[in-house]
C-alpha cells in the first residue's frame, strides 16, 4: 500500500520567480506542471474580464501544508503561464523564441480575452509564422489552433515555391524536435493545401477531419464485420470449451482444433488450490495461452489426452470439462475457430485480420495453420487497400505487413504532381504524423530509385549503335545496289523513358510501359524501324524484358525505416 501511495502521489509544488512569489499577492494559478504563481487579483481583473468572473466564484483552499492562498488551476505550463502573465504585469519582458511557448502563451491571452496581451502576443506569432512556419504548424497542430496552421501553411506555401522540393524532405531537412500531438491526418491536409497551391475551399480545415479529402476505396468496415454473428458450430457433441478475455465462451472440438495444429498441455489442479468455478468443472491451461501463461511450475501435468477431473457424483454432461483460455477479444477468437474449422470467413477487417495475426504470432507454432489462412486473407485485402494495410499493419505492429503494403503502394497511390503523394484513409487520425512521413520518404526514395534506372537507360540508348537508325542496302530492278537510311531515328525512346519517369505510379505496372510489347507498339507507332529491322526488333525484347526486373530489384533494396515510431499521437 505505501508504495502504491508513493507512485501515485502527486509532485510537490514549486513556486514561481519574481514578481510571481511576491508576498503581497492574495491567488495562487498553478500551472499543470505544478509551478505556484502568486498573482494580485486587481491586475489580471483589469487585464481580463474572465479572471475577473472567475476571481468572483469561491475559490479553493490550500491544504494545511500548503501555502494558504486559495489556489485556481490552470490549462497552461508553467512557460506559457510566465510569459503571458509577463505581458499583464510591468517587469522586463524576456525574449523567447520557443515555438510551443509563444502560440501557447498566444492561445491562454485569447482564451482570458486578454486584450494588451494577446495584441502584443500576435506580432510574436506573426514574426514566428513567417520565420519557423513548419514549427508554427507543428505546435498548432497540438494545440489545435486552426487560425495559426493555415498562417504556418500560407508562409510554409511561399518556402515551397523557393524550393520547390516535397514537404516531406523539407520536413526532413528541417527537422520536428516531436511528433506529439501531429497526426498523419494533420500531416496529409497540410500537404493537400500546399499541391493545391493554397487554393482551398472556405470549408477546407487544416486541423478536422471535415476537410474535403479523397477518400481510399470502400471496403468491409469494422462495424459491418462486428455485425456478424460470432461462431458457432453445428457439429454435435463439443468436449471443450474457449473463453476469450472479455468473458465471452465458444463450444468446441479438441479433435478439430488438434487437426489444425493447435495443440494442448493439460494440468490438473493441486488439491490445496480453491475448487473450481462451475461444479464439475477444472479450468486447464492450454497452448492457447501465451507461451509465458502457460503451466505454472506448481501444476502437475497430466498426459495429453486425459480428460480434466470431475467432481465424484456430477454427471458429466452437466458441464464440458475442458476450459481453454483465449488471451484476446471475442470477436478474434470467433475468427480463429472459424478458421480452425474451415468456415468460409464473409467479413473480415484488415483491423481484424491485423489481431487474428498478431495472435498467431503470438501463440507460434500453436496457430500456425491459422497464421496461413489468416495471411493469405489479409494479403487479398491488402492488395485492394493497401494505404489502410499500411497503417494498421503499423498499428498492429506487424513490420511484415507494413512492408508489403509500403510497397504496394509503390504503383498504386495516384499522384497528380511530380514528387507529391496523394492519398487519405481515415486511419490516419489516430496514427502518429511519424508513420506517414516515413512512408513517403520510402515513396519517394523509390521514385527517385526508378528515375536514376531510367536515366541509365537512356543514356546507354542514346550511346548505342541502333540511336541514329543504320544503313542498309537492297537491290533495284535493275540490280545495281542502293543505300538507304531508316525515314526516322530512334529518339523516341528517349522520350518514352522520360514520359515513364512521370508515370509509372498511376497505376499501372511497369511491364506494361517497358515490357517488350509495350516497346514494340511504342516503335511502331512512332515508324522507328523497317522490314529489314530485325536487330532493333530483338534489343528492344531484350530491354523489355530486363529493365522491370532491374527496376523492381533496385525498389527491393529501399528500406521503410521502422524504428522508433510513436504509432499514437
Amino acid at each position: 500500500m505505501e508504495r502504491r501511495a508513493e507512485e501515485t502521489a502527486q509532485p510537490t509544488p514549486s513556486t514561481a520567480s519574481y514578481p510571481f512569489n511576491l508576498d503581497t499577492a492574495d491567488i495562487i494559478l498553478r500551472s499543470t506542471d505544478t509551478i505556484n504563481f502568486h498573482v494580485h487579483r486587481a491586475i489580471l481583473s483589469i487585464v481580463s474580464p474572465v479572471f475577473a468572473t472567475m476571481f468572483q466564484l469561491p475559490q479553493p483552499q490550500a491544504n494545511d501544508q500548503g501555502p494558504s492562498l486559495p489556489i485556481l488551476d490552470v490549462s497552461e505550463d508553467s512557460r506559457a503561464l510566465d510569459m503571458l502573465l509577463r505581458q499583464c504585469y510591468p517587469v522586463e519582458k524576456p525574449v523567447i523564441d520557443a515555438a510551443d511557448v509563444i502560440i501557447s502563451a498566444f492561445e491562454a491571452a485569447k482564451k482570458y480575452d486578454m486584450g494588451w496581451p494577446t495584441s502584443v502576443l500576435s506580432e510574436e506569432v506573426e514574426k514566428l509564422v513567417a520565420e519557423q512556419p513548419l514549427h508554427a504548424w507543428a505546435v498548432s497542430c497540438r494545440l489545435g489552433s486552426e487560425d495559426i496552421a493555415r498562417s504556418a501553411a500560407i508562409s510554409l506555401l511561399r518556402t515551397q515555391v523557393l524550393l520547390s522540393k516535397p514537404l516531406s524532405l523539407t520536413i526532413e531537412e528541417a527537422g520536428l524536435s516531436s511528433w506529439d500531438g501531429i497526426s498523419s491526418g494533420n500531416y496529409y491536409r497540410l500537404s493537400e493545401f500546399l499541391r493545391r497551391g493554397g487554393e482551398a475551399d472556405q470549408d477546407f480545415r487544416l486541423l478536422s477531419t471535415a476537410a474535403p479529402v479523397i477518400a481510399a476505396a470502400a471496403h468491409t468496415s469494422d462495424a459491418q464485420a462486428a455485425a456478424q454473428p460470432l461462431f458457432a458450430s453445428e457439429i454435435p457433441y463439443a468436449d471443450a470449451r474457449c473463453r476469450s478475455a472479455d468473458g465471452v465462451e465458444f463450444q468446441v472440438h479438441r479433435a478439430i482444433l488438434m487437426l489444425r495444429s493447435v495443440t494442448f498441455q493439460y494440468t490438473r489442479s493441486r488439491a490445496t488450490e480453491s475448487p473450481p468455478a462451475s461444479p464439475g468443472v477444472q479450468e486447464s491451461a492450454d497452448a492457447l495461452r501465451s507461451p509465458e501463461q502457460r503451466q505454472d511450475p506448481g501444476e502437475d501435468p497430466v498426459t495429453p489426452g486425459q480428460p480434466d477431473e470431475v467432481d465424484i457424483g456430477q454427471p458429466a454432461t452437466l458441464a464440458l470439462p475442458t476450459l481453454l483460455h483465449f488471451d484476446g477479444d471475442a470477436r478474434t477468437l470467433s475468427t480463429i475457430l472459424a478458421i480452425c474449422y474451415g468456415m468460409d470467413v464473409q467479413s473480415h477487417s484488415l483491423s481484424q485480420l491485423a489481431k487474428v495475426l498478431a495472435a498467431c504470432h503470438k501463440y507460434g507454432p500453436g496457430l500456425k495453420t491459422v497464421l496461413n489462412v489468416a495471411e493469405r486473407l489479409w494479403d487479398g485485402e491488402a492488395i485492394l487497400h493497401p494505404m489502410d494495410a499500411y497503417f494498421v499493419a503499423v498499428q498492429a505492429n506487424l513490420e511484415s505487413q507494413a512492408r508489403a503494403a509500403a510497397k504496394q503502394l509503390v504503383s498504386h497511390v495516384q499522384a497528380p504532381t511530380e514528387g507529391e503523394f496523394v492519398g487519405y484513409t481515415p486511419l490516419m487520425e489516430t496514427q502518429s504524423a511519424l508513420v506517414y512521413h516515413r512512408l513517403l520518404l520510402y515513396l519517394q526514395a523509390c521514385e527517385e530509385t526508378v528515375r536514376r534506372g531510367l536515366e541509365e537507360a537512356s543514356m546507354n540508348w542514346r550511346h548505342s549503335e541502333y540511336f541514329d537508325g543504320h544503313v542498309y542496302s537492297f537491290c533495284s530492278a535493275k540490280k545495281t545496289t542502293h543505300a538507304q537510311r531508316h525515314l526516322y531515328g530512334q529518339g523516341w525512346l528517349i522520350t518514352h523513358l522520360a514520359a515513364a519517369t512521370k508515370n509509372w505510379r498511376n497505376g499501372a505496372d511497369w511491364s506494361s510501359i517497358l515490357g517488350p510489347t509495350a516497346l514494340l507498339r511504342m516503335a511502331v507507332e512512332k515508324d522507328a524501324f523497317c522490314w529489314q529491322s530485325r536487330s532493333i526488333v530483338k534489343e528492344l525484347f531484350r530491354m523489355g524484358e530486363d529493365l522491370p526486373t532491374i527496376l523492381s530489384t533496385a525498389v527491393g533494396k529501399v528500406a521503410l525505416e521502422m524504428e522508433n515510431v510513436d504509432r499514437q499521437y
